[in-house]
């Protein structure tokens, strides 16, 4: 039994409002700013499901250790273009 639904249609996830459903590996403030906005927001998620936990503490460390910032010129170039 999941305790989530997915639309493929609509690429859509609805899940219960229950405590400890996903455990979020990477984008706490992110999901936490979410929650508090007063507009709701379409956001990209990448979910794993039934991962054990060996591999749950393998994706953190990559995630945390691989991932690279945005290349400054895109950066300066998406703040240009936002004024």
């Amino acid at each position: 039994m999941h305790n989530f639904n997915i639309t493929q249609k609509l690429f859509e996830i609805s899940f219960l409002n229950k405590k400890h459903i996903f455990m979020v590996i990477d984008g706490q403030h992110r999901l936490y700013g979410l929650l508090k906005a007063e507009n709701n927001y379409d956001v990209p998620v990448i979910i794993f499901n039934s991962l054990k936990t060996s591999d749950e503490v393998s994706l953190f460390i990559d995630i945390n250790t691989k991932q690279k910032g945005v290349p400054t010129t895109l950066f300066i170039r998406y703040k240009k273009s936002s004024r």
